[in-house]
Order: structure tokens, then C-alpha cells, then sequence
């Protein structure tokens, strides 16, 4: 047993100070981490979330307000769910492109431009960008708050409030469960965000599984109260409650991962009938090879429920991200 201080939430990204102290707006309640949202913010959204679930009817708590999606990386689930969420809440969406079609009109503009331009027409966006850099860029001129949708390889805390809400729903809590999460970790910023998140919660047993040369993150070590954390360079999934499939991009050139490797790491039917009666599969999606389609049909598979209930997640970081208040919710019903 190994007992470590908070351990990857030491992580105050830099682009998180930067935003925010660029912006000099306090009252903007951007959602750019897990940590800017804190456990008091997660159990709100989390709350409000199953209120969404046991309630799947349109509400109007968002009525009149127009969300602006700059989802720059190609995205299904995240880039719909938003609109769908909004859609459901009574707004409008609008999803914004850089590129320019008409002849004439192809040349291209920074996102730090687009955002001094366009931010005032929304009441909120939804930012989704490869760069870091660009994301803190952006963030720092907006005039109304920013969803992070996947910032570079740092973060996806949207992603994660809808994991650990997944992992609640089944487990009817957070805390004391042995988690495994699987894949290229050092580089996935769902696992980043996830992993923020358990800090909040402490899992009895974390295990890291990654290929080597992906499992390294910059977070230095701290403490979760006595959590067993362990490092594999395997797939293994004996004892668990939770099996989190992060992902193995395909890469190219260097970055390409090896079939023998890929195999190692990939959850397959007789691999996953090892975990134990009531546990539970979770991926962010898509998947490539990492998830055999034959897993599907077993009872621990939850990654289709998983994004299936991510729309009441994405509700409520909407509402959250706008300042709705208890009084504003189930307006008229």
C-alpha cells in the first residue's frame, strides 16, 4: 500500500493560471479543468446530472441563450452532444468554422481573432483545440465563459465529469474502488482529466497500465490518502471494479505502436470475462482495436450507456457554465 500526497493533482495547468488571469474576469465561470471546477462543483453538476436522467424531458432553463461551438478537432460525440444538450435546454446553438469557402474570402484567422470577434455573439462556447497554446490564448480574450472540450494533450475535464458520473451511477459512490485505467496515459488528456478528478475521490487501488515510453505524466506526486498505485506494462484486470480503455491512437512514424504491443493492451472478450461480477467497462470513444466488438455483449460493457447519459452530464456543465441557479431549473414544469 502506498500512500501518496494528491497525487497527480498537484497538475494547476499553466494555461489555466494564464486564462484566467489574461481574461480579468472573475464573475466568467469557465470550466477549463477539473480543478477549477473543484469537488464542490462536481457533486453539483453530478446532482443535477441524475435530476437530468430521471427527468429526460425538455426544460427551457436556457431559453434565449445561444452557445457558440469551436470544436477544431474532428469530434462526433463531444461536438453533438453540446448541441444536443443545449438544444434540450430550450437555447440554440451555432457551430463556428475558421475556414472560409466562398472564393475570395480563403484567407485564414487566428483563433485569437476570432474569438475578440465573435465571443460577444454567445453566451457561452464551447472550445475544442490541439494547441495549448491557442486554448490559453483564447480563453484570455473571451468576453463570456469557456467550456474546455479537449485542450491539446492537457485536459478534457467535460470528459470526465461524464466518466466519473458514469462510475457513480453504477457503484452508487466514487470513493474506495479499485480503478484500472489502460492505454497511451501519458498522452491522453481524458486519462489527465480523470485521474483530477479521482483526487477528489480516492479509489482504494489505482492502476496505470500504459506501453512504454506512454505512461509518463508531468504531475508530481501527492497525497490521496492511503491508495495502492501501481504501474503495468500489461493489461491486467483481476480485482477490478472500474477498467477505464483510454485509447492507443494508431500514430504514425514513431509515434505508430506495434501490433505485438497493441495486442498486450487490447481488451478482448476472454480478457475481460477475468474482471469481476459487477464490474465496469468505460471508454471515451472511439475506439480503434483497443475494445474487441465481441466485449459489447457482455454485462460489464458500459462505454454505450456511458455516452448515451453524457448528454445529462453536458446539461448540466451548461447550466453551470451560465450561472443557472436552483430557482431558474425546471422553469414552468
Amino acid at each position: 500500500m502506498v500512500c501518496l500526497s494528491r497525487f497527480f493533482l498537484s497538475t494547476r495547468s499553466d494555461f489555466l493560471e494564464v486564462a484566467v488571469s489574461a481574461a480579468e474576469a472573475p464573475s466568467l465561470r469557465h470550466i477549463l479543468s477539473i480543478e477549477s471546477i473543484g469537488r464542490a462543483g462536481i457533486l453539483d453538476i453530478l446532482g443535477r446530472s441524475e435530476e437530468f436522467r430521471l427527468r429526460q424531458e425538455d426544460q427551457s432553463t436556457l431559453l434565449g441563450k445561444v452557445l457558440g461551438l469551436l470544436v477544431l478537432q474532428p469530434s462526433t460525440r463531444t461536438r453533438v452532444g453540446f448541441h444536443a444538450a443545449m438544444a434540450r435546454l430550450g437555447g440554440a446553438a451555432i457551430d463556428v468554422a475558421r475556414t472560409k469557402f466562398q472564393n475570395g474570402m480563403t484567407a485564414s484567422e487566428s483563433l485569437i481573432d476570432t474569438i475578440r470577434s465573435i465571443s460577444t455573439y454567445f453566451d457561452c462556447l464551447v472550445l475544442r483545440h490541439g494547441s495549448a497554446e491557442d486554448f490559453r490564448s483564447a480563453v484570455g480574450v473571451s468576453k463570456v465563459p469557456v467550456i474546455n472540450a479537449g485542450c491539446g494533450n492537457e485536459s478534457h475535464p467535460t470528459q470526465a465529469l461524464i466518466d466519473i458520473f458514469s462510475i457513480q451511477r453504477h457503484f452508487g459512490r466514487l470513493e474506495g474502488l479499485r480503478i484500472g485505467i489502460v492505454g497511451d496515459i501519458g498522452y491522453s488528456r481524458c486519462s489527465r482529466s480523470l485521474i483530477q478528478a479521482l483526487a477528489y475521490f480516492p479509489p482504494r487501488e489505482l492502476r496505470l497500465m500504459a506501453p512504454s515510453g506512454r505512461e509518463h505524466l508531468d504531475e508530481s506526486p501527492g497525497e490521496w490518502g492511503c491508495t495502492e498505485i501501481s504501474r503495468l506494462n500489461e493489461l491486467v484486470v483481476e480485482g477490478l471494479d472500474v477498467l477505464y480503455v483510454a485509447g492507443l491512437p494508431e500514430g504514425l512514424g514513431e509515434a505508430r505502436l506495434d501490433e505485438p504491443v497493441r495486442e498486450r493492451f487490447r481488451l478482448t472478450k476472454s480478457r475481460a470475462e477475468k474482471l469481476p461480477v459487477g464490474a465496469l467497462v468505460l471508454s471515451p470513444l472511439p475506439r480503434i482495436d483497443e475494445i474487441d466488438d465481441d466485449v459489447d455483449e457482455l454485462a460489464v460493457a458500459g462505454y454505450f450507456s456511458q455516452s448515451q447519459e453524457g448528454l445529462f452530464v453536458r446539461c448540466a456543465i451548461l447550466e453551470h457554465a451560465m450561472g443557472v441557479s436552483g430557482s431558474d431549473r425546471f422553469r414552468g414544469k
